[in-house]
């Protein structure tokens, strides 16, 4: 009895189970190996990130290290809570948060002495007025002085709004970035902190994720005539990693033989 299960026993199907098996361990082991070589990479330059000072590049541009993080609402949630609720009630994803503190460097304006008026009151020959208006872009200072008794009124204004670009940009080893630009002289950027989730603003449906290919392989040795062809339906967990079933029949020898197994694709550098 014994001998005759022995003799049943398929050893091809054994070796593939095995080799199928240790395939599958292998895909999983790089696919946790890579995602948790990622993570130390990402919180390493995120220690980095919150460490660095702003930089003064040019005239105008200035530029700080940025951090990566994935839940940006809980971000948001921790500096304004009402506008966090707001995103979260319309179901909308962020994918920068940037807050930068500018402030002025002291501006002198000299009022030009054809900017300057000066009248002396009728009723009072002695109290003298002296009204000016002028600007140094891009602030405007007018206003009067009045003597005996002393008396002064000054507003300032700005002639132009204020324009503050934000340009956030990933480095080649993958750290990002942000630089802020001002078109106001005599502007100086104090503080700056941009968090940055660099997945797509919009998750992907489940739908998305499923992969449909197919293969098809000859034999080339004469004594080996065989055709194989297969189809594969796979998920993808992430944008490196996939894993599905697999459906395939091999011809040999005018034999058709039913192949049920399990597909993988790995993508280690796709980004």
């Amino acid at each position: 009895m014994s001998e005759k299960k022995s003799k049943g026993l398929d050893w091809a199907k054994v070796i593939m189970s095995v080799l199928l098996a240790g395939l599958s361990f292998f895909g999983i082991g790089m696919f946790m190996r890579a995602n948790a070589e990622e993570k130390k990479r990402v919180e390493a330059q995120n220690q980095i990130a919150r460490m660095s000072e702003v930089i003064h590049e040019r005239e105008q541009v200035w530029s700080r290290l940025s951090v990566q993080q994935d839940d940006l609402l809980k971000v948001l949630k921790e500096r304004n809570q009402e506008l966090a609720d707001m995103i979260e009630e319309r179901d909308e994803s962020i994918l920068t948060l940037s807050q930068t503190i500018a402030n002025f460097d002291p501006v002198r304006v000299v009022v030009r002495r054809e900017r300057v008026i000066q009248t002396v009151d009728e009723t009072n020959p002695e109290r003298v007025r002296v009204q000016f208006d002028d600007e140094q872009d891009p602030v405007r200072v007018s206003g009067f002085t009045l003597t005996n008794p002393a008396e002064a009124e000054v507003e300032v204004s700005f002639t132009r709004p204020l324009q503050l670009t934000t340009t956030v940009t990933q480095q080649d080893d993958g750290s990002w970035r942000t630089y802020v630009e001002g078109d106001w002289p005599n502007l100086e950027i104090e503080q700056m902190e941009t968090f940055v989730n660099p997945r797509p603003i919009r998750d992907r449906e489940w739908p998305e994720n499923i992969v449909v290919g197919g293969s098809l392989a000859l034999g080339v040795a004469p004594e080996v005539d065989a055709v194989a062809g297969d189809v594969y339906l796979l998920y993808e967990f992430k944008d490196s990693f996939s894993v599905g079933p697999e459906l395939g029949v091999n011809f040999v020898q005018d034999q058709a033989r039913l192949m049920v197994g399990l597909q993988m694709q790995f993508h280690p550098w796709r980004q």
